[in-house]
């Protein structure tokens, strides 16, 4: 059986992944040397999807920061490139996608997340459920952040129900971004009136006409709506991990690599200096600096990264061309080329220990993490002796200056008080 066309949501504003929505799609942000879009078409090949639609954004467009993933994986892919000029949501998307596509495809195709890394594994297991449309769900603790699946009598999915209240919510299923469809879903879609939501509104009405059967996954499929849930991908990538120590690499004699807990891979022309120790599971990409006296446990540094001496870095991930100096970091994520004078320390829990709220497009949200340090946008400049508060985020080119206590977001700059 001939294995459908996958059209990849690349597209959208993102804007609830500030401060790193400037660096694409969020399936372009790397974890351990390699985009989340990368390892999504790797998967999709592994399994013979090779016929992929990518939906991007002007920017991305321009960019070719899509174009260059693919690119850049070698993969004999067949993709199709599709500019979306406004976010006007999923549905629009999907429209555009299958315009490219012949009647024989659009009589079934996928639609996925540029973030569903274990896209064609899935896929291959809902082909087998039906030729109409085929879901996928995962078990959540928080439906009230989701949209939630109701069940008839026969396991079949009737209907989603969007961040339900809490007490109302009809099953503990979430829906993932990971759907099978035929053409008569897609004529259905064609059908509903545009809007923001008319993707889940088309699926809802022709749930009711004709359920749906699903694939119920019994590992965790994360989601990717805040930058916080980076973490949980960091976590099950530590999991697949091998050891290695490229034989370019120089590891001084007094350095301890520490795999008791997790693997530690060691890039090309990677330094980890004297003194320090690296406790796995640990990720130093290619030509990464690691000074004297420092400690890296559990967390991602991406390519060209600097770290001064005596530096903490803690279950955090560091972006590409990034220089930190003495101090902590700790739970946290660093975009690419960011600047961090000496002496600077995080806290990644309250005084009260409960969990860490995050303002996000000005409204707090719960992070449902009592360990949550600082995001940092691409760019952005810290001096020396700055201190951060939890969960607040400082954005894309901003500047902080020495001596400075933040406490809530930045998006410009942070200038000592007069």
């Amino acid at each position: 059986m001939a294995k459908p066309t996958v059209i990849i949501i690349a597209g959208g504003a993102n804007s609830r992944f500030f401060p790193f929505q400037t660096l694409g799609h969020k399936g372009a942000f790397p974890l351990l040397g390699k985009s989340l879009l990368a390892r999504t078409l790797e998967n999709l090949h592994a399994h013979g999807f090779d016929k992929v639609v990518a939906v991007l954004t002007p920017r991305d467009a321009e960019l070719h920061i899509t174009e260059q993933i693919v690119q850049h994986t070698q993969l004999p892919l067949q993709v199709s490139y599709v500019t979306q000029p406004e976010p006007r949501g999923m549905g629009d998307a999907t429209l555009l996608g299958t315009r490219t596509m012949s009647a024989e495809e659009q009589a079934r195709f996928a639609v996925i997340s540029a973030y569903q890394i274990n896209a064609g594994e899935m896929l291959d297991q809902m082909m087998t459920l039906g030729e109409g449309t085929v879901l996928a769900s995962a078990r959540t603790s928080t439906p009230t952040e989701y949209g939630m699946l109701a069940f008839n009598d026969a396991g079949q999915v009737v209907n989603i129900v969007e961040k339900p209240a809490v007490g109302t919510e009809p099953s503990d299923q979430k829906i993932l971004t990971i759907y099978l469809f035929a053409q008569s879903f897609l004529e259905q879609l064609k059908s509903t009136p545009a809007a923001e939501y008319n993707f889940e509104t088309a699926l809802s009405l022709q749930l009711q006409r004709q359920p749906a059967p699903v694939l119920k996954l019994t590992t965790e499929s994360p989601s990717l709506k805040y930058p916080w849930q980076l973490f949980t991908f960091l976590e099950l990538l530590f999991k697949q991990q091998q050891p290695y120590r490229a034989a370019s690499a120089q590891v001084a004699p007094t350095a301890v690599i520490d795999e008791s807990a997790g693997p530690v891979y060691i890039g090309e022309n990677a330094k980890i200096g004297h003194a320090s120790r690296i406790v796995g599971p640990c990720y130093i990409g290619d030509n990464v600096i690691v000074g004297d006296f420092v400690l890296v446990r559990q967390s991602s540094l991406e390519k060209n990264v600097e770290v001064g001496g005596f530096l903490e870095i803690a279950r955090s991930i560091i972006g590409t061309g990034t220089h930190l100096h003495s101090g902590y970091v700790g739970d946290s994520i660093i975009g690419p080329n960011v600047r961090i004078g000496a002496g600077f320390v995080n806290a990644n829990k309250r005084i009260d220990r409960k969990s860490i709220g995050v303002k996000v497009k000005g409204k707090m949200i719960d992070s449902g993490r009592t360990q949550l340090g600082m995001l940092v946008g691409e760019n952005a400049k810290i001096g020396i002796h700055v201190s951060v508060m939890p969960g607040k985020c400082i954005g894309q080119d901003a500047v902080v200056y020495p001596h400075q206590s933040v406490a809530d977001n930045v998006t410009a700059e942070l200038q000592p008080s007069k």
